[in-house]
């Protein structure tokens, strides 16, 4: 009976050691299989919000730059268009003096498509004379309008600066500045006005580029384009592409005050022009209403985050294969006194009872080993 019972202990013995190693080493290997899914997890997560912060600051940079200059671009014009004569006993000027005047202003700015000298009728309260010099033409054009009609002059009288909304023609865009003319004394004496073509702009954003695709451009109060970088569209000419450009609802949201000017964030939509998801942030223009928009293709954006995944994949894998080997070792170094064990209940099934299993272990596996030594000593 005792021989039976010591062969089933050594058939049972070798196969909970077979098996005991091998679900150790599954068990510590898919432990350490979900540690590294976590760690990864949050590691690649953590990555791509830091890069989408990086990407809303760039973002953002490139569009407050090109505020700035598409700001002073236009208070220069103000500011060079800006008269103001010196002689205080001044309260007239002549013709020639007009002429003169709106001349220079057209030999100064090759951006001024016509400037407007306005000033007082001396005969007709309430009505203004206009000489308007267009660009190419020697002899200026005389008109008479009403005070109340024109918003440069009632801009003028109030002793402020004008700007018109961007108005189109044969789908050129172009903007109407106008500015008072006073004498030392402070009084408004006239006006001067001008037509800008605001295809100027365009070298003011055309190297504002995001990488090999990212791109800055510009819309008016209407959503329309007006100027843009290079990576925007490279093979289309103006005509076309101003024709053809649909701004999508972000632009929307941004010309009716829907998006702050945050340095954190970044809105996410698909832009057919690239077909995929973008990047995207914009503000408008103080007093223009106007809307600078930073666009980078998500893709791109990204590449670095796709980059360092790969990378980190590659050492997870490593790290992997370490940990497998690890719990292999681990099983087998756990397994060892039962190994042990199961050669001594073969050998007291052979009727070899002379057995020495020096096991130190304080553990349940150390006791079953001192209680199988017991047992043969017994026998």
């Amino acid at each position: 009976m005792s021989l039976n019972l010591v062969a089933k202990l050594s058939r049972w013995g070798a196969l909970i050691t077979s098996r005991l190693e091998r679900k150790l080493a599954l068990l510590l290997s898919l432990v350490g299989l979900l540690t590294l899914v976590l760690l990864g997890s949050l590691a690649v997560r953590t990555i791509f919000l830091a890069r989408q912060r990086n990407v809303a600051e760039l973002e953002w940079q490139l569009v407050n730059q090109s505020v700035s200059r598409l700001r002073k671009f236009i208070d220069d014009k103000l500011e060079t268009f800006r008269v103001v004569i010196a002689d205080p006993n001044v309260f007239i000027i002549g013709p020639e003096q007009q002429k003169f005047l709106a001349q220079a202003q057209l030999d100064t700015d090759a951006t001024m498509m016509e400037v407007d000298f306005l000033s007082p009728d001396a005969l007709s309260p309430g009505r203004w004379n206009v000489l308007r010099q267009v660009r190419g033409q020697v002899n200026p054009v005389y008109l008479n309008i009403e005070q109340a009609k024109d918003e440069v002059i009632v801009s003028a009288l109030k002793k402020e600066n004008y700007i018109s909304s961007v108005y189109w023609v044969t789908n050129q865009p172009y903007l109407t500045l106008g500015t008072p003319v006073v004498n030392q004394q402070g009084q408004v004496i006239g006006a001067l006005r001008g037509e800008v073509n605001l295809d100027s702009l365009l070298p003011l954003v055309a190297q504002s580029n995001l990488g090999s695709s990212g791109s800055l451009y510009v819309v008016d109060q209407s959503a329309r384009l007006l100027a843009w970088s290079t990576n925007f569209n490279n093979r289309a000419d103006r005509a076309s592409l101003r024709k053809n450009f649909k701004a999508p609802g972000f632009v929307q949201e941004i010309l009716a005050g829907k998006w702050g000017a945050v340095t954190t964030e970044a809105a996410s939509y698909f832009e057919p022009r690239w077909g995929e998801q973008v990047f995207s942030v914009g503000r408008t223009i103080p007093r223009l209403n106007w809307a600078v928009v930073a666009a980078w293709p998500r893709t791109e954006a990204l590449e670095v985050v796709s980059s360092l995944v790969i990378q980190l994949a590659w050492a997870a894998g490593g790290l992997l294969l370490l940990l497998i080997l690890l719990s292999i070792w681990v099983a087998r170094q756990f397994a060892k006194p039962l190994r042990a064990l199961k050669n001594a209940t073969e050998a007291v099934g052979q009727g070899k009872f002379d057995i020495e299993l020096n096991s130190q272990s304080l553990d349940e596996v150390g006791e079953l080993s001192r209680s199988f030594q017991s047992m043969t000593q017994g026998l």
